[in-house]
C-alpha cells in the first residue's frame, strides 16, 4: 500500500472516505460521530442512485430520517409538498409516484427531538438489514447460454459471495460462496472466475473494471485465510502436527488452504520455490501459476514437504484442471467462428432508402455506429491475442491457463459482436462490391481467429510458431477490415514506426544474449552457468512475444487496451533483462564480461522506453509534419485529376487517393480536437474537420457518378469542380 504523499495526493486536496470491505458492522458506534457519518454518507448515496433496491415504505422511511438529519424537527410551515428536491431524498424510481412527499413528512413527524447522530444511526441500520447491503456490485456483460449475445448483468461481490444478479429486477441469478473460487484472471476488458471442481467451466464477463473486481475478491478471501489461520495454532508436540498448505492472497492471487496430518517433524516456515506457484520445494517442481503479483510469500511446511495438490492434479496428473476448462474454451470458441463464418454468407437486408434527409441521416448514422462497433470489437480482440501470446511465452507448466481462458472467451465474443457490425456496413455500402470485400475481409479474419484458438489449445499450444502466424494474421487482416471499413485510425507509419522500434528492441536483446553467453562460458559453477543460461533464454522468447504483439497490436494501437497490452509485453522484456543481469552478475567475476553485459542490458532499455513513449502517444504523430504530408498530398492529388480531364479512369483513381489524403487529414485535426482543452479552438477544429468530411464525401460521390459515366462531360465537370472545392 501506498501513502497519499506517494499517490501524488497533497494537502491541497479533498478525498472522499468510502468503506471498502463490508466484513462486519457489528462496532459501529453511536457515540462516535465520525464513523456513524462516514457510512451514513456512503450508505445514503447508495439508496438515492440505486445500488441498495428498497420498497416504496422502505424508500419514505430512509427519506424521513434525512429530513431530520438535514433539517431537524418538522416545521409544518416550512416543511409542505414541493419543498424537497426529491432527486436528492429517494431513488429514481420513485421519484415520481404521487404525493410521496406527504408520506414523508409524515414519517418525519414521527421523529421528532431525535439527535442528528441518532437519526444517521437509524439510517445506516435500515439500510443493513437490506439484503443488498454489503454487497459491491459492477455492472458487466455476459454471453447469453445458446447464444452470440451480450446481455448486461450486475456482478455482485459480498464478505461471503459472489453473485449474479439480474439487472433490472435485481433478482440473485446465482450465487457462489468465496470458498469455491479456485483462481481468477482480469484483463483489460474482462473477468473470469474459475470454480474448479465447482463449477463446469468458467464464469467469464466483459467489463473495463476487472483490476477492481480482482483486488476486492483478493481482500475478502485475504481476511476469510485469517479468520481461519488460528484453528491450529497450539499442537501439542507428542501429536501429529497439521501441515498448512497456503498461496498468500497479495492484491490479486486467490489463496487455497488444506490440512494433513503429518506423521514426523514439526511444522517450519519456508518460502515458496517459485512465487505465486504450488509446487514441491524439496524437488523443485512446479503447479499451476496463480493470478497476481510475483513477490515471495512464507508458507508452513512440514518435514515431509508441502503435501497439498489440487485434486485434479492428483486424478489426472497430464491434464490439469485449468488445462481441460481452456480446452473446453476453445472448442466452443471454435464452434462460435465457425458459425459466424456460415452467418457471414448471408447478408443483411436493409429497406431500400429514399433519398430524403431523414433517410440519408439514419444511414450515416448507423453507419457511424457499425465502424464504431468494428473498431472497439476488433481492438478487444487484437488485445486478446496478444494476452494469449505473452501468458503462452513461457514453459507449459508456468502457463495461467485462467488467463488464456479468459482472452479465448474474450476474442469469441467480440468476433461475435464485430460481425453483425460488418453485416451491417455491408448492407448500407454504396456498391454490392464493396460490401462484399467487407464480407470477405471479416471472413479471412474470422479464419485467422479459428487458427488462433486451435493453436490456443493446451494439446497444440508448445507450437508457438504457429500460435504467433495466427495472431500476425489476425493482425493483418483485422488491418484490412479497418481500412475497407474506412475506420482506419491508425496511420500506416505509425504502425511502421512501432514495428521498427520493437524490432530495435530485438536487435538490442540479441546482442545481450550473446553476452550472457560469453559470461556464462566464464563461469565455473555449473549451476550458476545455467542460471544465466536459462534467463537468456527467457529473454529471447520475451522479446519474440513483444515482437507478435507489436504486429498484432499496430492497427489498433489507438486503443487504451492495445496500448496497455503492449506495454505488458515490454514489461516482460524489462523483468527478463533485469533476471539476466542479476544471474550474471552472481555467476561471474570478469569486470570486462559484466561491464560489456551491462552496457548491452542499458541498450535494452533504451530502446524500450523509446517504443513505450511511441505506445504511449498512440496514434500521436508531430501535427504541423502530418498537416503539411497531407495537404502536400491533397495538392498533388487534385493536380493529377486536373490534368487528367477527359480521362475519367484516371480521374476516378485520382479521386480515391485524394479521399484518402483528406481522411488522414480529417483523422489530425479529429485527435488534435480531442488534445485541445479550449472549448472554442475545440470547436473550431471540428468544425474544420466536418467540413472537410463533407467536402469529401461529395466528391467521393461525384468520383463515382463520373466512373458510372465515363462519356459524360457534365459528370466529370461536377467532379473537377468538387475536387476544387476540397483543394
Amino acid at each position: 500500500h501506498k501513502s497519499l504523499r506517494e499517490q501524488g495526493i497533497d494537502e491541497t486536496e479533498v478525498l472522499i472516505l468510502r468503506k471498502g470491505l463490508y466484513v462486519t458492522d457489528d462496532n459501529v458506534d453511536v457515540n462516535d460521530p465520525v464513523q456513524v457519518n462516514l457510512i451514513y454518507v456512503q450508505s445514503r448515496d447508495r439508496i438515492i442512485n440505486g445500488s441498495h433496491p428498497c420498497t416504496k415504505e422502505e424508500a419514505v422511511l430512509f427519506a424521513a430520517y434525512q429530513c431530520q438529519v438535514q433539517f431537524g424537527n418538522h416545521n409544518e410551515a416550512k416543511h409542505k409538498p414541493g419543498f424537497l428536491n426529491l432527486a436528492e431524498f429517494l431513488p429514481r424510481e420513485y421519484q415520481k409516484v404521487k404525493f410521496i412527499d406527504k408520506e414523508i413528512f409524515k414519517e418525519h413527524r414521527k421523529l421528532h427531538y431525535m439527535k442528528e447522530v441518532n437519526a444517521k444511526y437509524r439510517y445506516v441500520t435500515l439500510c443493513r438489514s437490506l439484503k443488498t447491503y454489503g454487497v459491491t456490485f459492477f455492472l458487466v456483460k455476459e454471453k447469453m447460454r445458446g447464444r452470440n449475445r451480450l446481455v448486461p448483468r450486475l456482478l455482485g461481490i459480498t464478505r461471503e459471495s459472489v453473485m449474479r444478479v439480474d439487472e433490472n429486477t435485481k433478482e440473485v441469478l446465482k450465487t457462489w460462496p468465496l470458498t469455491t473460487v479456485r483462481r481468477w484472471a482480469a484483463s483489460p476488458n474482462s473477468f473470469t472466475l474459475d470454480f474448479g471442481d465447482y463449477s463446469e467451466s468458467f464464469y467469464s464477463v466483459q467489463t473495463n473494471e476487472g483490476e477492481k473486481i480482482s483486488q476486492l475478491i483478493a481482500m475478502y478471501i485475504d481476511i476469510i485465510m485469517q479468520k481461519k489461520k488460528p484453528l491450529h495454532t497450539d499442537v501439542p508436540d507428542e501429536e501429529d502436527e497439521p501441515v498448512v498448505v497456503e498461496t498468500h492472497v497479495d492484491s490479486k492471487i486467490a489463496k487455497m488452504m488444506q490440512y494433513h496430518k503429518s506423521n514426523v517433524g514439526h511444522a517450519g516456515l519456508e518460502s515458496l520455490v517459485q512465487p505465486g506457484m504450488l509446487g514441491d520445494p524439496q524437488h523443485g517442481g512446479r503447479g499451476m501459476e496463480m493470478h497476481g503479483t510475483h513477490s515471495q510469500h512464507p508458507i508452513e511446511v512440514g518435514s515431509g514437504g508441502i503435501k497439498h495438490m489440487a485434486p485434479s492434479m492428483v486424478q489426472n496428473p497430464q491434464l490439469l484442471l485449468a488445462q481441460q476448462n481452456v480446452a473446453r474454451v476453445c472448442k466452443n470458441g471454435l464452434e462460435t467462428v465457425q458459425s459466424i463464418i456460415h452467418d457471414l454468407m448471408n447478408p443483411v437486408e436493409v429497406p431500400i432508402l429514399s433519398s430524403d434527409s431523414a433517410s440519408i441521416k439514419w444511414k450515416q448514422k448507423t453507419v457511424d455506429v457499425s465502424r464504431q462497433n468494428v473498431n472497439a470489437a476488433l481492438a478487444a480482440m487484437l488485445a486478446s491475442a496478444a494476452a494469449v501470446i505473452t501468458q503462452t511465452g513461457m514453459e507449459p507448466e508456468e502457463i495461467n491457463y485462467t488467463a488464456v481462458g479468459s482472452a479465448v472467451t474474450t476474442i469469441s465474443t467480440n468476433l461475435t459482436e464485430l460481425a453483425k457490425a460488418v453485416k451491417m456496413l455491408a448492407a448500407l455500402s454504396n456498391t454490392q462490391q464493396d460490401g462484399n470485400n467487407l464480407l470477405d475481409a471479416a471472413r479471412a479474419l474470422a479464419g485467422a481467429t479459428s487458427k488462433l484458438l486451435d493453436a490456443s489449445h493446451p494439446d497444440n499450444i508448445e507450437n508457438r510458431q504457429v500460435l504467433l502466424a495466427a495472431a500476425g494474421e489476425m493482425g493483418a487482416t483485422g488491418g484490412q477490415l479497418l481500412m475497407l471499413a474506412e475506420d482506419t485510425e491508425v496511420d500506416i507509419k505509425v504502425q511502421e514506426s512501432l514495428v521498427a522500434m520493437a524490432k530495435a528492441v530485438a536487435s538490442a536483446t540479441a546482442a545481450l544474449v550473446s553476452n550472457a553467453r560469453n559470461v556464462a562460458d566464464k563461469c565455473d559453477d555449473e549451476a550458476l552457468q545455467n542460471q544465466v543460461i536459462v534467463a537468456a533464454k527467457q529473454t529471447a522468447l520475451a522479446t519474440q512475444s513483444l515482437i507478435a504483439c507489436t504486429k498484432v497490436l499496430a492497427p489498433t494501437i489507438d486503443s487504451h487496451l492495445c496500448q496497455e497490452q503492449l506495454i505488458e509485453a515490454c514489461k516482460m522484456v524489462a523483468g527478463a533483462v533485469e533476471k539476466i543481469v542479476l544471474a550474471a552478475q552472481a555467476a561471474c567475476g570478469d569486470d570486462d564480461a559484466l561491464h560489456d553485459l551491462g552496457a548491452a542490458a542499458t541498450a535494452v532499455t533504451e530502446a524500450l522506453n523509446l517504443l513505450i513513449v511511441q505506445i504511449k502517444k498512440g496514434v500521436q504523430m508531430d501535427n504541423i509534419a502530418q498537416y503539411d504530408e497531407a495537404c502536400e498530398a491533397i495538392l498533388a492529388a487534385t493536380d493529377r485529376l486536373f490534368s487528367a480531364m477527359g480521362n475519367a479512369q484516371e480521374m476516378v483513381k485520382q479521386a480515391k487517393i485524394l479521399a484518402e489524403a483528406t481522411s488522414s487529414l480529417v483523422n489530425a485535426i479529429k485527435r488534435e480536437a480531442q488534445d485541445e482543452r479550449d472549448h472554442d479552438a475545440r470547436k473550431r477544429l471540428l468544425d474544420a474537420a466536418k467540413a472537410l468530411a463533407d467536402a469529401t464525401s461529395k466528391m467521393v460521390e461525384a468520383a463515382k457518378i463520373a466512373a458510372k459515366n465515363p462519356n459524360d462531360d457534365e459528370a466529370q465537370e461536377q467532379l473537377r469542380l468538387a475536387a476544387e472545392h476540397l483543394r
